[in-house]
């Protein structure tokens, strides 16, 4: 589920604290979710197994954006 509103952010976040196994590592990033007031600070996870950040592949971003195109294929941006 991708965030559409404020609600969804929070239930996002609750999703990214309770994961088993834990992420060790999260970095605080801006979302832009077209249904809120304003900008939020959200959570960030670093993905499993990753040494440290150093591009956005390193981030596990699916919770925030949504990664397929209008065909439902995962699409992903180049580094």
């Amino acid at each position: 589920m991708v965030p559409a509103d404020e609600i969804d952010i929070e239930m996002q976040e609750g999703n990214i604290a309770i994961r088993h196994p834990a992420y060790e590592t999260r970095y605080v990033g801006v979302l832009y979710v077209t249904g809120a007031r304003q900008p939020v600070l959200v959570h960030i996870p670093l993905k499993l197994g990753m040494p440290g950040f150093h591009s956005l592949r390193n981030l596990e971003i699916a919770y925030w954006v949504n990664q397929r195109d209008s065909n439902g294929r995962v699409s992903f941006g180049s580094d």
